[in-house]
């Protein structure tokens, strides 16, 4: 049943029908830019956040997922080498082109209560400690203390091409879980700010359910985003199957469809 409540604080979109807050701006599904009344008062200017930053917020986001996943050291692992979780001729498919690994980025992560391990595909391993931020002074609610002290392993990679002679990577994160409840918060503390940035900055957005994930994905083009000065890219996040699972291309537009094959293909 729904709740009264919330439905004072909907409006609904009238060119897809979506339920969106009573304050937003643009279409969360969509991107349908809702009439503005008068502000007051009148000498109140109307914010519009700079063009060259939305879409830089919304990677801000992400990047703080596979920064956190990319720089944490754990335990040594039992198998001899990390292994590729998405091979070159695999992206070579789905997106055409020439794809190589980069084997210095690409690993596993294990951790126990006190350390962390990395190892990754060129064979090197490292140990660290917890750093001290992980101390009583970081909230456990926050999205950083989440993703890297509950996860119990971790899988990273970065696979980089070429287009015209202008650089391309996919970024790849899987951070493993005991269960859905942290992977799951996580996620929806990301969504709402990813499609409404995305939203704004004229991209691509959809919330969705892929094989029992759920997903969202937002993607831009430099030549169909005018509001956009950016590169073209695209970005999607996961959540299911106790796992919380974070795609993103850089320098590339890439379809739903093909962010999905990446899914299907690593999960």
């Amino acid at each position: 049943m729904i709740n009264k409540t919330m439905i004072k604080m909907v409006k609904y979109c009238p060119r897809c029908g979506y339920p969106n807050p009573d304050d937003a701006l643009f279409c969360v599904k969509c991107g349908y830019q809702f009439p503005q009344q008068p502000s007051n008062p009148p000498n109140t200017p109307n914010y519009q956040p700079p063009k060259s930053h939305i879409m830089a917020i919304i990677g801000g986001i992400i990047a703080v997922v596979i920064i956190l996943i990319a720089i944490v050291v754990i335990l040594p692992l039992l198998s001899t080498h990390a292994s590729a979780l998405y091979s070159p001729s695999q992206a070579s498919s789905n997106f055409g082109g020439s794809w190589t690994l980069c084997k210095n980025k690409t690993g596993v992560i294990y951790h126990t209560s006190s350390q962390y391990c990395i190892k990754f595909c060129n064979g090197t391993t490292m140990k660290e400690s917890y750093p001290s931020l992980f101390g009583s002074s970081f909230s456990s609610s926050s999205i950083q203390m989440q993703c890297v002290a509950y996860f119990t392993s971790a899988n990273f990679e970065i696979l980089n091409s070429s287009n015209n002679g202008q650089p391309i990577s996919l970024e790849i994160g899987i951070l493993h879980y005991d269960n859905n409840t942290i992977p799951s918060a996580i996620f929806n503390k990301l969504r709402p700010f990813i499609s409404f940035f995305g939203a704004l900055a004229n991209a691509s957005v959809v919330c969705a359910k892929y094989n029992g994930f759920n997903i969202v994905y937002v993607g831009t083009s430099s030549s169909t985003s005018p509001n956009v000065e950016e590169k073209p890219g695209a970005m999607l996040i996961a959540c299911g199957n106790n796992e919380l699972v974070i795609i993103e291309l850089n320098g590339e537009y890439a379809s739903q469809y093909q962010m999905e094959n990446v899914l299907s293909a690593i999960t």
